[in-house]
């Protein structure tokens, strides 16, 4: 890391280096770059997607290289047993261009955002476990959404990057080189956005304003605000409408939830109860050729598990999801409230 530079401090250099238009994910990025230098806090995961020329993963070489310099920045989806020494090892994780997240990948990401146990073995010969407790900053890059699960979705934040056009586009040394020159001045911008929500983050607790899922999270923002040019509220409707992007594409990804959603919307009173039999029986119906998809549920057991993921989706929707356990099994109660 460099020593930083008050003098003409200013955390904008970096926009001139990276693919991206929007001043708001932009804001956003710098929100999340000043909350990753506070240590072991609850981090959103940072998924950045765009087409082939979007320079995806320079974007991420560069976001990362700003708070934690690696002479290899960028990882491949990595094997479960891998992930706790990855963690000990990397202040922050940045994964490129997994094709896809599988649950197990995804249940440990949410725990590497929010905290709890990453588990491994110590020696593939042997039976012993090596277990770390650890928060990181993840970023991942992809063609599409892989944060497309929806309990991952709801610790997500999402940047979509734009093709690069050819008079834009710059060589590979001209960004190291003008990232070199900005680094000092664009740390010490972040420096200060963190000395600022230390100081505020206080006071902006005893507003006692309507909080996400990730709440800490959204309480850095509130109180780093003013130091981007944004109000409060500005960092409240950017976020939110960035978790609802989010939520959708979750939605739209997932073999069950618009099918549930339909469901729904042929209700008289946009409610349905029955059991996980029932419903798979209901979903497979509506589904039709597509209930035949390898991704789609093929028991009610099957559909009790895929359940929980989307339910942070469906609830951005206004789907509110109860589950009792019955006799028979498991009681579903699905209702629209909004």
């Amino acid at each position: 890391m460099p020593d930083p530079v008050r003098e003409g401090a200013d955390a904008s250099h970096l926009l001139k280096l990276v693919n991206l238009a929007d001043d708001n994910t932009f804001r956003l990025l710098l929100t999340w770059l000043s909350f990753a230098l506070v240590p072991n806090k609850p981090y959103p995961i940072l998924a950045v997607s765009g087409p082939t020329g979007a320079a995806k993963s320079s974007f991420a070489e560069l976001v990362r290289a700003t708070i934690d310099p690696s002479e290899v920045p960028l990882f491949r989806t990595p094997r479960r047993e891998d992930l706790p020494a990855l963690a000990k090892n990397n202040p922050v994780l940045c994964f490129d261009n997994p094709s896809t997240i599988r649950a197990h990948l995804a249940d440990d990401l949410c725990r590497l955002a929010t905290g709890g146990g990453l588990g491994g073995r110590k020696f593939y010969a042997n039976e012993g476990e090596a277990t770390f407790n650890v928060r990181r900053p993840v970023l991942l890059t992809a063609m599409n959404y892989v944060a497309t699960r929806g309990d991952l979705a709801d610790r997500t934040i999402v940047v979509r990057l734009e093709k690069i056009r050819e008079a834009a586009r710059q060589t590979d040394a001209e960004v190291r080189k003008g990232f070199a020159q900005a680094h000092p001045q664009i740390l010490a911008a972040l420096l200060d956005m963190v000395a600022m929500g230390l100081r505020r983050s206080q006071d902006v607790r005893k507003e006692r304003r309507r909080l996400p899922r990730m709440a800490d999270f959204a309480l850095w923002g509130f109180a780093v605000a003013p130091a981007i040019g944004w109000s409060a509220e500005d960092f409240d409707r950017a976020y939110r409408s960035n978790r609802r992007e989010t939520f959708e594409a979750a939605i739209e990804d997932d073999p069950i939830a618009p099918h549930i959603l339909s469901l729904l919307e042929r209700q008289k009173e946009r409610s349905w109860q029955g059991t996980t039999e029932q419903l798979w029986m209901r979903i497979k119906e509506i589904a039709g050729e597509a209930a035949h998809a390898l991704n789609f549920p093929q028991s009610s057991v099957a559909l009790g598990r895929a359940l929980r993921p989307i339910e942070p989706a469906l609830a951005s929707r206004g789907v509110i999801m109860q589950r009792d356990r019955v006799e028979v099994g498991s009681l579903v109660s699905l209702r629209v409230t909004a």
